[in-house]
């Protein structure tokens, strides 16, 4: 009981965990990521997961945008540096497969969840 206890502490303590990141990458996050999978075995612990799944898609939405915005600035600014704008696209392009990448992970535990309970 208790260790089912730890892993939905840690769940939960994971779905917060890019709210509370102060740098973009942190190998603390991936090892307590990869412990919360292997954990995962209560609908709770499912529901934790597709909710950090969705905060990362929501997070790689923001990159994605953040980068059409700049790959615009370099097409209209002094420079008008194509290079620079493709650059930009191909990086958005990324994030935005990314993001569609997590929201499955994210519905993949919210099947599960619900198929536990």
């Amino acid at each position: 009981m208790y260790g089912r206890m730890a892993a939905l502490a840690l769940c939960s303590t994971l779905a917060f965990a890019p709210a509370l990141a102060s740098e973009p990458e942190h190998d603390h996050e991936e090892a307590l990521e990869s412990l919360a999978v292997a954990m995962a075995d209560q609908p709770a612990h499912h529901a934790a997961l597709a909710e950090h799944y969705r905060a990362k898609a929501a997070e790689a939405r923001r990159d994605s945008a953040r980068h059409r915005s700049l790959g615009r600035a370099y097409r209209g600014g002094k420079q008008g540096s194509g290079a620079g704008s493709f650059h930009c696209r191909r990086i958005s392009k990324r994030e935005a497969a990314i993001a569609a990448e997590y929201e499955a992970l994210a519905k993949l535990h919210e099947d599960e969840a619900a198929r536990r309970e």
